[in-house]
Formats: C-alpha cells, structure tokens, sequence
C-alpha cells in the first residue's frame, strides 16, 4: 500500500535544494518524452490535477538543472517556482490536498527520488 505523505509536511523538502549544485547522472522522469503523465485527456484535467502537474514539472525541471549543473541563478529561479507552486497546493482544502496527491502519488516519489539524487549527485 503507498503512503500518502501530506504536502503540509513536505516544506522543507521544498526548499532544501535551492542553492544545491551536485550533479548526477539520471534520465529519470523529465528526460524528454518522460514528463510528469496526466490522469486521462491533459484537456480533462482538474484545476488541483493541473497544480500538481506543474509542481512535478518544475521538480523535474529543477533536477535537470542540477544534473546539468546549470548555473545556480536559474537553479534558484525554477526553486522559487516551484516553491511558490508547492504554497498553492498546500493552500488547497486537506482534502483535495490528499486526493490530488493519492492521484500523484508514484509520479511524487519518482519526482522526489530523482531530485534527491540530484542534489546528493547520485550519492546515497
């Protein structure tokens, strides 16, 4: 069974990596033709879905960076982002805060994983 981890409690993990600029060697997730997938018709997809979509994406896009080891201006430009993506969620009523996560949930992990590695250059 996954675990739902509630986006309350994921802020620090938000912010850690502003500012990091290990590098790792990973095609994961926002490799291109591997973006965050939508739930059915990108069309039909809810304002909450949309949300978490694009906070994936710039996650995504966010350990591309460091990975690539970019420079640290645009690292912190697509942390704040993010960021400020992560605050909207967050500000959502807890329960479609919950439901969309559940949605998300695999594509979360994955997105949390790459982006750890990232930031450690794929150290454990």
């Amino acid at each position: 069974m996954s675990r739902i981890i509630p986006l309350c409690l994921l802020i620090a993990a938000a912010g850690s990596a502003a500012g990091c600029r290990k590098s790792a060697d990973s095609s994961v997730a926002s490799a291109p033709g591997n973006a965050a997938p939508t739930a059915g018709d990108p069309g039909a997809a809810s304002a909450d879905d949309q949300l978490m979509l694009d906070y994936l994406r710039l996650r995504n896009e966010m350990a591309q960076l460091l990975e690539k080891k970019a420079p640290e201006a645009k690292i912190r430009e697509v942390s704040e982002r993010s960021g400020a993506k992560l605050r909207e969620l967050q500000a959502l009523p807890q329960g479609r805060q919950m439901a969309v996560q559940k949605k998300y949930q695999k594509e979360w992990d994955a997105t949390q994983a790459r982006l750890g590695k990232a930031i450690t250059g794929g150290q454990p």
